[in-house]
């Protein structure tokens, strides 16, 4: 997983092939938001 300074955008491909995108929300940590 990327590192990313508090509320950065962040992206990163799965397995399966989909794109998830996620919000920087703390120290090592993400939220994840589907698309």
């Amino acid at each position: 997983l990327q590192d990313g300074a508090l509320g950065d955008i962040v992206r990163f491909k799965v397995p399966s092939g989909r794109t998830l995108q996620g919000v920087v929300v703390g120290e090592g940590r993400v939220r994840i938001q589907m698309q």
